[in-house]
């Protein structure tokens, strides 16, 4: 891999505690009616002399960038009419994402002939049709649409169905039946999701996977009318200051040695081979602070394709994306859009605290377990540890990841306890430092501050938040410690 410079990998280590810092352009675009178009990363949907209407610009980016609906060319010349070449990627797109084989005849239509509202709803019926497997008559198509809420007219019954259709409805009407389809194959997110009854108001609590493929939205209808009916969002972190910022590097980075100095030199000897076959320069990873380059590492792992010719704008390229469609994120993004107001439950500040006081022990410990998964991907290698051999459970990050995307679609809570290891039987002081600092004391500190929320608002309106999952599984957890203090909590599924 190329080198990269100091300022690529700063940006990369504060992605990592930047939740809205991925795909910001979404929220400027929400707030100006994406008037002005970004000058960087720009994707499909706005490399465009033609920009999508305010109203339509949340369903289209879901379209493109969350469900791959259609290919580069159908997000182009949003207020402008399509032929059949355009309509027909988004069709086959969707019956391929649900193994079915889509016959779509080229020349369907006349060449150079727009499509009209009627054409395109008759033919997602199709889709629909073949897809739930249920036999409809074209004459049935915007009965089924109404009926559903798939189409909306304007006013009087009037669904202009004669008219020519624009792309950006088409795109919203594609994403609509993409998500229909879904939930009537019972697909979508069950999640974590609770309901805490407070004298004045009720507050909903989402448990987040912070990073994801996509493959978690749509999420389901019941934590989705959780959110559109809150008044208040809340999140672990929301906004980073530029002070916050420099207080965070100023914890994550040595000052007066280098790491060489603070841990083992054989693990030392691999450290540095993992970061030069990254590509960064001695300068930079020597003075990581051990969780800093921990926490940098482990998200680098997950990032990564595993192909030998990726680079290290690649891997920050992945990692944007996987933050970007983490529920956090999702919610961040949908409450900027929504005009919600939000509020956090912690700091960057807190959280920098919170590494900076794991000890040196734990910190080399966690570095190690990750430069045992680089050596396992990047050299094909074995890892010589009995304990990792014999255990029939040892995952990679790659298959965790997968392993809790899983347990989170289904609303595991089960599994999702044995990921986050909370009440696991284990007599090591360094898990026992590990879950206490980085789960149990944050969970009493958002726990009380739910209770004020509970006890002295005033019923100006429910509450939304959102919090690692792992804060809400197991003993001593949010959830627990709501329901000892009284409060009736209702999982809601």
């Amino acid at each position: 891999m190329r080198k990269t410079n100091l300022k690529k990998l700063l940006a990369l280590i504060i992605a990592l505690i930047m939740v809205a810092s991925s795909l910001t352009y979404i929220v400027s675009a929400a707030e100006n009616g994406a008037e002005e178009p970004p000058q960087d990363g720009l994707t499909a949907a706005e490399i465009d002399d033609g920009y999508s209407s305010p109203w339509a610009f949340w369903d289209i980016f879901m379209a493109e960038n969350v469900y791959g609906l259609g290919e580069r060319g159908t997000y182009s010349n949003f207020k402008g009419h399509f032929t059949w070449e355009k309509f027909k990627p988004a069709l086959e797109s969707m019956t391929l994402k649900f193994g079915i084989e889509s016959e779509w005849p080229d020349g369907r239509y006349e060449d150079g002939v727009f499509l009209t509202r009627g054409e395109v709803i008759s033919d997602l019926h199709v889709v629909i049709a073949t897809i739930l497997e249920f036999s409809g008559l074209l004459d049935d198509s915007l009965d089924y649409f109404v009926e559903n809420g798939l189409i909306k007219g304007r006013g009087n019954g009037d669904y202009q169905l004669d008219a020519a259709c624009t792309t950006e409805e088409m795109i919203i009407l594609a994403k609509r039946v993409h998500e229909h389809i879904i939930y009537e194959l019972g697909l979508d997110s069950k999640g974590f999701f609770w309901k805490v009854t407070g004298e004045n108001n009720d507050v909903y609590i989402l448990g987040s996977i912070h990073i994801s493929d996509g493959s978690l939205y749509p999420v389901s209808r019941a934590i989705s009318a959780a959110f559109d009916g809150a008044e208040y969002i809340g999140f672990e972190i929301i906004d980073v200051t530029e002070e916050e910022e420099a207080y965070y590097y100023e914890k994550g980075f040595l000052d007066g040695m280098t790491i060489d100095e603070i841990i083992d030199p054989y693990l030392y000897e691999f450290y540095e081979v993992v970061w030069q076959m990254l590509g960064v320069e001695k300068e930079i990873y020597d003075y990581l602070q051990p969780w800093m380059a921990w926490s940098e590492l482990q998200y680098i792992l997950m990032a990564m394709t595993g192909d030998e010719n990726e680079t290290i704008d690649d891997i920050f390229y992945n990692m944007l994306t996987m933050m970007g469609l983490g529920i956090d994120n999702y919610f961040m993004f949908k409450s900027t859009f929504d005009e919600k107001e939000m509020f956090q439950l912690e700091s960057v500040t807190l959280q920098a605290d919170m590494f900076a006081s794991f000890s040196y022990e734990l910190q080399e410990a966690l570095l190690a377990g990750v430069l045992m998964e680089f050596y396992m991907m990047l050299e094909g290698g074995e890892i010589e540890d009995e304990e990792i051999d014999e255990s029939e459970d040892y995952m990679s990050a790659a298959e965790s990841l997968s392993a809790m995307l899983i347990a989170w679609k289904t609303g595991d809570e089960a599994a999702m306890l044995e990921f986050s290891g909370k009440n696991a039987e284990n007599d090591d002081p360094l898990v026992g430092e590990y879950n206490n600092k980085l789960l149990t004391l944050r969970d009493i500190a958002m726990a009380e501050k739910i209770i004020l929320i509970l006890d002295e608002s005033e019923g100006e309106g429910d509450y939304f938040i959102i919090v690692g999952a792992a804060h809400l599984v197991g003993e001593g957890s949010i959830i627990d410690i709501l329901i000892k203090a009284g409060y009736e909590v209702e999982r809601i599924k």
